[in-house]
């Protein structure tokens, strides 16, 4: 019994710190699917930024915690919109998600 808790126990440390955690800030970045005419006199554009992971967490999992990044750091930057532009999986250069930031009014 004490060995599978422990087994347990160590699987639940391994598991949980896989996925990058949304932090408050970054829940309120707006996330769309492309900066058209209704937002272009209101938007500024700010960067385009590219995130890779190579945790070998499985391309998803890596794809999923580079877009949280983004969205993560998005109001370092000024930013409050995320359009992403690209993401890919099982590349020589690892995973991989790509996006432009905004601000918004």
């Amino acid at each position: 019994m004490g060995k599978a808790i422990s087994i347990l126990c160590i699987a639940m440390i391994t598991l949980g710190g896989c996925a990058v955690d949304m932090t408050e800030a970054g829940s309120r970045v707006r996330v769309v699917n492309s900066i058209n005419a209704d937002f272009v006199n209101e938007c500024t554009f700010i960067k385009a930024m590219t995130v890779r992971k190579m945790q070998g967490n499985g391309d998803s999992l890596d794809i999923m915690n580079a877009k949280t990044e983004i969205r993560n750091s998005a109001p370092e930057y000024g930013a409050n919109v995320v359009v992403y532009t690209d993401s890919r999986g099982g590349t020589l250069m690892g995973n991989y998600a790509s996006a432009d930031l905004y601000h918004c009014n």
